[in-house]
């Protein structure tokens, strides 16, 4: 039986989710969910339900989260994490939480930026190449979050694949 190995990335706020999948190393699925409004607790519960129908149809078993820096973090985001915790400590799912710095060395060598990021990624998914390119001309970043997940995503497999 061939192996089956998925992986959800996540890069997180409270208003915008980057959300991708890969599954043996190939990339499924990558894009932004959009939670408009002030942070609340429903905020969070949908937030949470999208999650956990994403667990469910896709049989997922590991999460990598990209979070900003901890000087970057508001109570909302403090909240959405620890819900993320308990929801992975609950389902049995594996759980690594990650910053852009971890990211950026796991997509390219040298240094490395959020453009560069982008560009690379686009490169390795051909997918991604039209949204990179919108991307890049936006002076207000819209996809920066999936490209960060699609990072997310691969740095976890690259740890799946290293602890089997």
């Amino acid at each position: 039986m061939a192996k089956y190995n998925a992986a959800l990335g996540l890069s997180i706020g409270t208003r915008k989710v980057g959300s991708a999948l890969m599954t043996n190393n190939h990339l499924d699925c990558a894009r932004v969910w959009v939670f408009p409004g002030r942070w609340s607790e429903p905020k969070l519960q949908k937030m949470m339900r999208r999650l956990d129908r994403k667990m469910k149809k896709y049989h997922i078993t590991s999460i990598a989260i990209k979070v900003p820096s901890p000087t970057h973090h508001t109570s909302g985001l403090r909240q959405l994490i620890a819900a993320i915790k308990v929801y992975c400590a609950q389902n049995s799912v594996y759980l690594h939480i990650c910053t852009i710095h971890e990211l950026k060395p796991s997509v390219s060598k040298g240094r490395s930026n959020k453009k560069m990021l982008i560009q690379q990624l686009a490169a390795k998914y051909p997918r991604l190449y039209l949204k990179a390119q919108k991307e890049l001309m936006n002076r207000n970043a819209h996809h920066i979050k999936m490209f960060e997940a699609v990072a997310a995503a691969e740095l976890l497999q690259k740890i799946l694949t290293k602890n089997t």
